[in-house]
């Protein structure tokens, strides 16, 4: 019975990873004869330079790095710009340099108009890397076929493989983190691996911010393989490590928080929900209402169930929002079901999120949980229908 179950969970395995490797490859060799637009109207493709405002501000940042690492005025500009949003941190002081490793990586490959297939070819490579290794530990949960072929099928982590930037990338070392620190319980290599894609993802993504506080919380107070003498060491590493990224992700978070309120959802700006959207009703429960509004049109963009920043047609909008379907209660069986170390590393990541645009690109390194448990969610509603049918008197 057991190698019966192996063998169809193995079988199940091998085709999602079929279709995930195959529908990667379709879409890069289809989009660089099809391009398709985003929702700007620019072509994707392997074979087009990306032209969203992160890559913009990434292009800058390119260029920002090299002259700071070549003329010691460029690095005095820089350090007295950190210094200035220290000494009166708001908006108009914050610093905007991305993480460094991405627009060095840039700088690396040479990217530009007429230079694009090679880090086309890198984030096909990254893709296909990890959907597989995220494949193997659903797999590894019973989780159906069915489940896997639409884990393979998301569309987040196909239009970021061709869509360039730092959300692939980023997702690809949080995998890494989370694979290996919680995979490799037992294994001497488990600790220096989950570091090392720990500092990968705070060279890229600020998300590197809330895994560094999950690791940190985890090791104080719920990790049980190693002993209290080894945690506090990797704790106070980790500490020193951080203070660097704090320094610099500080300006960042600081400028979030202050323009969350320029943020509109559902055409209704972030300061009207705080000041009250439902006017006919006493202050109290204007206020209550709003502010629960508020979170509950986060939740929706954040799965993904949100209208077009941009011109997206239709199609695409259907194929993008089409997951929250499975995200959505995903999200809410998460916080009924979920071991209480993934719920704390997955709440870490949201949070940040929540409080400025709450997208569904953010999501993209979760979105593996948010598929699992929402598997979960309709397997026991399921699971609910059969029951009460079966105990309906035949008449």
């Amino acid at each position: 019975m057991h190698a019966d179950r192996h063998a169809n969970v193995m079988r199940s395995l091998y085709i999602a990873l079929i279709v995930a490797v195959g529908i990667r490859i379709a879409v890069v060799a289809g989009t660089a004869v099809w391009p398709v637009p985003n929702e700007n109207g620019f072509p994707v493709s392997i074979f087009h330079i990306a032209t969203s405002l992160d890559m913009w501000i990434m292009n800058k940042a390119r260029l920002d790095y090299s002259l700071v690492g070549a003329h010691d005025h460029s690095l005095a500009l820089t350090i007295e710009s950190f210094k200035n949003f220290y000494i009166d941190p708001g908006v108009d002081t914050a610093v905007f340099y991305p993480p460094p490793l991405f627009p060095l990586l840039l700088e690396a490959v040479d990217y530009k108009w007429d230079n694009t297939v090679l880090i086309g070819m890198l984030f096909l490579s990254l893709g296909i890397l990890m959907a597989a290794a995220w494949l193997r530990w659903l797999a590894a949960r019973q989780v159906p076929l069915v489940w896997l072929v639409a884990f393979a099928l998301l569309p987040h982590p196909i239009w970021h493989m061709i869509h360039i930037g730092t959300d692939l990338l980023g997702a690809v070392f949080f995998a890494g983190f989370f694979l290996s620190y919680f995979g490799l319980q037992r294994s001497r290599q488990r600790i220096p691996v989950s570091l090392f894609f720990l500092i990968m993802l705070l060279l890229t993504r600020p998300t590197g911010v809330s895994v560094a506080i999950f690791l940190l919380v985890d090791l104080l107070f719920l990790e049980r393989n190693l002993d209290l003498r080894h945690r506090l060491l990797v704790c106070l590493g980790v500490c020193v490590l951080c203070i660097p990224f704090a320094v610099f992700y500080t300006p960042i978070f600081v400028s979030v928080a202050i323009t969350e309120t320029h943020y509109t959802f559902l055409d209704i700006p972030v300061a009207d929900y705080y000041a009250g959207i439902f006017e006919f009703m006493p202050r109290w429960l204007d206020l209550g209402l709003s502010w629960l509004s508020l979170i509950g049109v986060k939740v929706l963009y954040l799965v993904g169930l949100r209208p077009s920043w941009g011109d997206a047609g239709i199609e695409m909008l259907i194929i993008r929002s089409a997951p929250g379907l499975i995200f959505l209660p995903g999200l809410f069986w998460m916080f009924i079901k979920a071991p209480r170390r993934e719920l704390l590393l997955v709440v870490l990541v949201l949070l940040p999120v929540m409080v400025g645009a709450a997208q569904d690109r953010y999501t993209l390194p979760i979105q593996p949980f948010l598929l699992f448990y929402g598997y979960l969610a309709y397997r026991s509603l399921w699971n609910i229908l059969v029951q009460r049918s079966a105990s309906e008197p035949v008449t």
